[in-house]
């Protein structure tokens, strides 16, 4: 591992808290001067009054050896006077010393010393036994949910900080980090790029392009991921040389469009192999207080329950589970048989956005595109929406709310970038419609489970969903976000399990996990065998997820041609390896 030999001098000058020391240092320096002037001018007054003379040199002497207490006892006062001012003097001096002379070993002696052999211990480059790892320009809490899945999931994860003094302090948290900038071609080389499976240019947006173009520079091989915040961005980052574009606002309000229902009886989150998964509340059922097992929807409809979804928590789907008002079954199963449940009868109902900004413009877009009637709110008009209506408000405002016509809308989508008034609006808007479908935005992953407290539906966090799109750029298997708390899987038949049934296995007492489908098509059941080539459909917890992958570390790529039928808001258009490609 390289280590920086950062000198004492360039540390000093770099930092600002350094230089602003150099300034107190200054002033009292300077007014350690100036006082020493001043008791040289008293010298002479007073010895003048004692009727003795002394030249200039003696007179700075006298001040000096006072002032240092070291007191050679050769000038001394014969009169109390003198002898008072000695005392002043000396005590001033004593004061100045013991101020000083700390302030300057340790602000610029013992600090920058240890400073400098702290920032020496930074890692300049990842060790040469590590590949298959990968590499992103920034880290922070940004990028914590991503790091936590990729480590979980037994691959490496390491990210940049340009800020050495920051960089040693993530260094000594234990945190994955390298100094270095990400324009820097040396940078990416130290960073074994040759030997990593993905890049993640995560900084601004100018910033990532720069990223880009010099990892080009690098190799052409290297599967690129750029976030763009400024969706005019995207093109930008493709023609850098980004092989997938992630827009985390425009992710994250098309997963609330998609997962609210707006007058139908079930709400489609997407496509899985072969599957479409879809949430349908029990009230859409007519199925209060019956069980699973009452409504055979397996046998009806071909459909298979992965889960119950009850406002944050999620519930096993046992036979015996008894449904009420607050329950949302997540279903798996063909497109013609969902919409055979659904039947025809769907009014395209009203929903109300709060706020004006890029998640909540890519919500409208797809409402819009549904048929959906938008009423956007919002403290002024969007700059994107001239053609929505909207009504001028808060979303705390209860008055505005009703403006907005909170008590004949489908559902509220709560898309502020303020997760703290995002709970607020939730609280309020729950207080005023207790059945209403309420899907909230969080900015922060923590803040999750405080928005489903508030009474929120279902919750989109947007450092969940930049997660799975960035894993699933990896090709290790197809990670869809049902809900916070909630995946689905598709992955390839590991080898070791290849040919097997599905009994003599212990793929879902390691994991937690269900098995959903299998791929080629196939019944599920005790006595079905995994292909050796196929591909297997588990839906389960997080957990669930982090222990497939920690029992049989898949590194088998997608093909490129199951690529098309991927998730289209996390992967869409991947055809080949190298495609460039943007997430929506």
């Amino acid at each position: 591992m390289a280590l920086a030999r950062t000198s004492i001098l360039g540390l000093f000058l770099a930092r600002r808290s350094q230089r602003n020391n150099l300034k107190t240092l200054a002033g009292m320096v300077a007014l350690a001067g100036g006082l020493w002037l001043l008791f040289t001018a008293l010298f002479f007054v007073l010895m003048h009054r004692e009727g003795r003379d002394f030249s200039i040199v003696s007179g700075f002497y006298w001040t000096t050896t006072v002032m240092t207490t070291l007191g050679f006892g050769d000038i001394t006062f014969a009169g109390d006077e003198g002898r008072g001012f000695s005392v002043i003097v000396m005590v001033t001096g004593v004061l100045f010393q013991s101020v000083i002379l700390p302030f300057v070993f340790i602000h610029f002696l013992w600090s920058p010393w240890v400073e400098s052999q702290r920032l020496a211990r930074i890692p300049r480059l990842i060790p040469d036994d590590i590949a298959e790892h990968v590499v992103m320009t920034h880290g922070g809490p940004t990028v914590a949910v991503l790091l936590r899945r990729l480590q979980a999931r037994h691959i490496s994860a390491w990210f940049m900080n340009p800020d050495e003094v920051e960089a040693a302090a993530q260094h000594d948290r234990g945190e994955p980090v390298i100094a270095g900038h990400a324009d820097d071609p040396a940078v990416w080389h130290q960073a074994g790029i040759g030997r990593a499976a993905l890049a993640v240019c995560n900084r601004s947006d100018a910033e990532n392009a720069l990223a880009v173009v010099t990892l080009r520079e690098v190799t052409q091989t290297m599967t690129v991921v750029a976030t763009a915040d400024d969706p005019a961005m995207a093109d930008v980052l493709r023609q850098a040389g980004a092989n997938l574009v992630v827009q985390p606002h425009v992710l994250v309000g098309q997963a609330m469009a998609r997962r609210v229902r707006a007058g139908s009886r079930q709400s489609a989150v997407d496509v899985l192999g072969d599957l479409t998964i879809a949430t349908m509340p029990a009230s859409a059922l007519e199925a209060e207080g019956r069980t699973l097992a009452d409504l055979a929807l397996s046998a009806r409809y071909g459909l298979q329950v992965l889960a119950i979804w009850e406002r944050g928590r999620l519930l096993p789907a046992t036979a015996e589970h008894r449904l009420d008002h607050d329950d949302t079954l997540v279903l798996a199963g063909p497109a013609a048989a969902l919409a055979t449940l659904a039947g025809t009868d769907q009014n395209p109902g009203h929903v109300i956005v709060v706020g004006n900004g890029r998640v909540a413009r890519a919500a409208c877009d797809v409402l819009c595109g549904r048929g959906v009637s938008v009423t956007v709110l919002a403290p002024q008009v969007p700059a994107w929406g001239s053609e929505i209506p909207w009504i001028q408000g808060q979303g705390t405002d209860a008055e505005a709310l009703v403006k907005a016509g909170i008590h004949e809308a489908a559902g509220l989508l709560v898309a502020t970038p303020d997760d703290a008034l995002n709970t607020v609006i939730t609280l309020r808007a729950r207080l005023m419609r207790p059945k209403l479908e309420i899907v909230a935005r969080a900015e922060v992953e923590i803040n999750v489970s405080s928005l489903y407290r508030s009474g929120a539906d279902l919750v989109i966090s947007r450092p969940s969903m930049v997660a799975n799109a960035c894993f699933n750029a990896l090709r290790r298997g197809q990670v869809m976000l049902v809900a916070e708390g909630l995946f689905a899987l598709r992955v390839p038949v590991p080898a070791s399990l290849a040919g097997c049934r599905l009994a003599d296995t212990s793929l879902i007492q390691d994991t937690g996990l269900s098995v959903v489908a299998l791929e080629p098509a196939a019944p599920v059941g005790p006595d079905a065998v995994l292909a050796a080539d196929g591909h297997i459909i588990l839906a389960g917890s997080e957990d669930g997820v982090d222990r497939w992958y920690a029992c049989f570390h898949p590194k088998i790529e997608i093909e490129a041609a199951h690529s098309g039928n991927t998730l289209h808001m996390i992967l869409p258009f991947l055809r080949t390896r190298r495609a460039p490609t943007t997430v929506r």
